[in-house]
């Protein structure tokens, strides 16, 4: 998960012999990256922030940090900017990173979501798991991070769900092919399904 990665590389930055104002400057965007996402904004926004980290980390290799470290930093963050615009990255409590990818068991190994057919034309269905009692909120982003649609499932027993999508917005207008992102939320936490819209 997204939040366990930046965790297990923050303590990598912070255990680094390096000034620390340059330590200051990666954790703290680190932990604002993971903040955004792990709080539903958008993903250039939090691919923005990730973004001045390698920025910064390149200006830096080999003046304040080390081109060894910052070679490693770079790869973490650049692996984690990846996965997000692959859609497998999840925000979840745990302190593992743990990067999963469609149908793949998520949020401490108990929330899943995935869908078929993927890619689809005309409708998809969005199949989900809850392995608690609880709210589920079901929302699907476009690649610019802009919500279009949304679908709220409230008080709902443990167990499996599904929901289908037929590639409109909340106002019924159909959008265009292209990359879009389902984003599962619950208490617990969040897992992302990248979906592929076929016209």
């Amino acid at each position: 998960c997204i939040n366990g990665a930046v965790s297990n590389l923050n303590a990598y930055v912070n255990g680094l012999n390096i000034n620390s104002a340059y330590q200051r400057a990666i954790t703290q965007r680190l932990d604002l990256a993971a903040t955004k996402f792990c709080n539903g904004y958008s993903l250039n926004s939090v691919l923005s922030t990730l973004n001045y980290v390698v920025s910064y980390v390149q200006y830096q290799s080999g003046r304040g940090i080390p081109a060894g470290a910052a070679s490693y930093i770079l790869a973490q963050v650049n692996t984690l900017i990846g996965a997000l615009n692959n859609g497998t990255v999840v925000c979840c409590p745990a302190a593992a990173p743990m990067y999963v990818s469609p149908g793949q068991a998520a949020v401490a190994g108990a929330y899943r979501l995935d869908a078929s057919p993927n890619p689809f034309s005309e409708q998809v269905a969005l199949h989900f798991y809850l392995p608690e009692a609880g709210s589920a909120i079901l929302e699907v982003f476009n690649l610019n991070g802009q919500r279009v649609r949304i679908f709220l499932f409230e008080n709902m027993d443990a167990g499996r769900y599904e929901s289908s999508w037929d590639g409109t917005d909340n106002r019924g207008q159909q959008l265009s092919a292209g990359i879009y992102l389902a984003r599962l939320r619950t208490a617990s936490g969040a897992i992302t399904l990248r979906l592929s819209l076929a016209r």
